[in-house]
C-alpha cells in the first residue's frame, strides 16, 4: 500500500508483507506488476486530449484484431468484459464505460488516441515502466493493464489527477541529520516542485467520472468500498486468475494505492479489485482523512471546462423529443451537429428484462441502461429513456472519431449472425 499527500507528493506510509517466507524480501510497492482496469484512466486521460469527452457514445461489442504471431482467425486476440458480456443494447457513454470498467471501450479508447501517445501520457505521469517500452512491442491489451507498473508510480499517477495535472516527483524523505543533529536536508513541503503533466481541464474530467457513485452502479451498485463520507475518485483492476488486486484513488487531499496478491505470483481464490484491495483502500482513506482533518471538498472545476446536453442515443446535438444526457465538456469538444441512430440487433439477457425490477429511488436497474431494450424498463427510472427513433440510417456508434491516432486503424466492420462484430487490423504508423 502506498498513501500520499498530491500537492506535496510526500510519501506518508508505504506498508508491505511481513509474512514468516517474505521478512523484507519483496518490495510490493517498486515491483512491476501488471495493473489491470486500474491503467484505463491514463488511456482515456490521452483520449481527452486528444477531443474525447464524457457524454461521448462508445461501442462495446465483439472486437476481433488481427495478431502478428498467428494467422490462424482462431487465435486473433478478442478481449472481453469482466463479465462475459457485450453491452451493445442500449448507447454507452465513455462515462458509464470508464465507471463500470468495461474492457472493450477501453481498447477503442487507445486505438483512437495511439500507442505512442499513450506512453507518452505514462511518461509525464511518471509511470517509467511503462514509458520506455516500444510501441511495436506493445498491443490493445496494454489499454486493459497488460503492461506491467509499480504500486509506488501507480499511485504518483493518480495523484497527478488529483493535483490538477501537476506532477510533484515522489518523496519518501523529509530531512536528514548528522550526528551532531547539524540539518544536511530538508524537504521543502511548502514549497514543491512540480511540472505540468496533464492539462488541468482533462485531470478534471477524470475526477468526475471516477468520483461518481452513480455511474458505476451496473457494475458495483451502490454502498460499495468505493464511496467514502466525501467526494473521492477511485478505479479497481484485477489480473487474470486473480493474482493481481489494485485500488487507487483520492481525494483533493489524499491519495492512497493499494496492491494485494501473493508475493511469489499465485493465484487468489476469486479475490477481485473491489473485494480484495477496495476495502483496505476505502478505511486507510477514510482513517486518514479524519485523523488529518481534511475538508471534505469536491474537485475544482477549471474555467474552461463547462456542461453541456447531448443526444442520449448519439452523443452529438440532439434531435426535438429526443431523451439527452448533460455532462462536463471541455471548450471547443462540444458537438456541433446532430446525429441518427439505429438500434443494433437486441438480446435481453436475464429473467428481469421483461417484467422490469422495482425502480428504487433514482437508482436505474443495471439493465435498463445496458443489455435490454429501453422499452422493458419502468418509465422516469433513473437513466431510462423512451424507445429510439425508427427509421434511421445510421449505425449508432458513427460518431465515435474516424481519425485514429497513431495506433490500430479500422480495417473492416461486419455484422455476424446479428451481433455486431469489428475485426481491426494492427496497422500502426511509424
Amino acid at each position: 500500500m502506498g498513501r500520499s499527500i498530491p500537492r506535496t507528493m510526500s510519501i506518508m506510509q508505504r506498508c508491505n508483507d511481513t509474512g514468516p517466507l517474505v521478512r523484507g524480501k519483496f518490495n510490493a510497492a517498486t515491483s512491476p506488476r501488471q495493473p489491470g482496469s486500474s491503467f484505463k484512466p491514463i488511456v482515456y486521460a490521452t483520449a481527452f486530449e486528444m477531443g474525447w469527452y464524457p457524454a461521448m457514445i462508445i461501442p462495446d461489442h465483439k472486437t476481433i484484431y488481427p495478431t502478428l504471431v498467428s494467422q490462424n482467425p482462431l487465435k486473433y486476440y478478442t478481449p472481453q468484459n469482466y463479465d462475459g458480456k457485450f453491452h451493445s443494447g442500449f448507447p454507452m457513454t465513455v462515462r458509464n464505460a470508464i465507471a463500470n470498467s468495461f474492457n472493450i471501450p477501453a481498447i477503442d479508447a487507445i486505438e483512437f488516441a495511439g500507442i505512442p501517445n499513450v506512453l507518452n501520457m505514462a511518461g509525464r505521469l511518471g509511470l517509467t515502466e511503462v514509458a520506455s517500452r516500444s510501441p511495436q512491442s506493445l498491443g490493445p491489451s496494454m489499454a486493459i493493464g497488460a503492461s506491467e507498473v509499480s504500486l509506488l508510480h501507480l499511485t504518483g499517477a493518480y495523484a497527478t489527477f488529483a493535483d490538477r495535472g501537476v506532477r510533484v516527483p515522489q518523496s519518501a524523505i523529509l530531512e536528514i541529520t548528522n550526528s551532531q543533529g547539524q540539518v544536511l536536508y530538508s524537504f521543502d513541503a511548502a514549497h514543491p516542485r512540480g511540472v505540468r503533466a496533464m492539462r488541468e481541464d482533462v485531470a478534471f474530467l477524470m475526477s468526475s467520472i471516477l468520483s461518481d457513485k452513480r455511474s458505476r452502479y451496473h457494475e458495483f451498485g451502490p454502498g460499495n468500498p468505493l464511496e467514502l463520507d466525501r467526494p473521492a475518485a477511485a478505479k479497481t483492476g484485477t489480473t487474470d486468475s486473480f493474482r493481481d488486486n489494485w485500488t487507487l484513488g483520492y481525494t483533493p487531499y489524499l491519495t492512497v494505492g493499494v496492491w494485494a496478491g501473493n508475493s511469489d505470483n499465485s493465484i487468489m481464490q476469486n479475490v477481485i479489485g473491489i473485494t480484495g484491495a477496495g476495502p483496505i483502500w476505502h478505511d486507510v482513506m477514510e482513517y486518514a482523512s479524519n485523523y488529518y482533518k481534511y475538508p471534505p471538498d469536491d474537485f475544482i472545476r477549471p474555467s474552461d471546462v463547462h456542461s453541456g446536453t447531448v443526444s442520449a442515443y448519439t452523443g452529438l446535438l440532439p434531435h426535438p423529443g429526443e431523451p439527452t444526457v448533460t455532462d462536463w465538456f471541455i471548450d471547443g469538444t462540444m458537438p456541433t451537429i446532430q446525429g441518427s441512430y439505429t438500434p443494433p440487433p437486441l438480446t435481453c439477457e436475464g429473467d428481469g428484462c421483461t417484467t422490469p425490477p422495482p425502480c428504487t429511488g433514482d437508482v436505474c436497474p443495471p439493465h435498463c441502461i445496458f443489455g435490454c431494450p429501453p422499452q422493458h424498463c419502468q418509465p422516469n427510472c433513473g437513466q431510462t429513456v423512451g424507445p429510439p427513433t425508427q427509421g434511421a440510417t445510421t449505425p449508432y456508434f458513427t460518431n465515435v472519431p474516424a481519425t485514429p491516432g497513431n495506433g490500430m486503424n479500422t480495417l473492416i466492420k461486419q455484422y455476424n449472425e446479428g451481433n455486431t462484430v469489428q475485426t481491426r487490423g494492427l496497422l500502426r504508423n511509424g
